[in-house]
């Protein structure tokens, strides 16, 4: 038979495995719900980024904040210079692959890998050991 102790122990380690479980699910739904119920309950949701207008005169405050956010980068001395001068510098973080992905999958793809780390540490639950 095992010593008290050693169930309580047992014990104290499920708890804290449940606990950190739980944190990691509730995130994962809550990111979930962020990405996709959010947009699907405003009526935002798109499945393809289109822009939203042909007119280029939309997109000027942000190609003028783009342009003086690398000229401020260039005078500190670092050089950014985009492969196509069009797409702008948030368009270089994203690779092309992904560029036609809108920001829901994102979320959606961040609150399943939470999820994932929660089953992971069920792993961690401790049987007590028949003797």
């Amino acid at each position: 038979m095992k010593s008290q102790t050693e169930l309580d122990w047992i014990a104290k380690h499920n708890e804290r495995v449940k606990l950190r479980t739980s944190f990691f699910n509730t995130v994962g739904i809550g990111l979930i719900g962020f990405g996709f119920l959010r947009p699907l309950a405003e009526g935002t949701i798109s499945f393809w980024n289109e822009p939203l207008t042909e007119d280029p005169r939309q997109y000027a405050d942000i190609i003028q904040q783009t342009a003086d956010l690398i000229r401020a980068w260039e005078a500190a001395g670092m050089r950014v210079v985009p492969d196509d001068p069009d797409q702008g510098f948030l368009g270089m973080l994203v690779p092309d692959w992904l560029q036609f992905m809108p920001s829901w999958v994102y979320w959606i793809a961040a609150g399943l890998a939470f999820h994932a780390v929660a089953v992971y540490n069920l792993g961690n639950l401790r049987k007590e050991k028949k003797s």
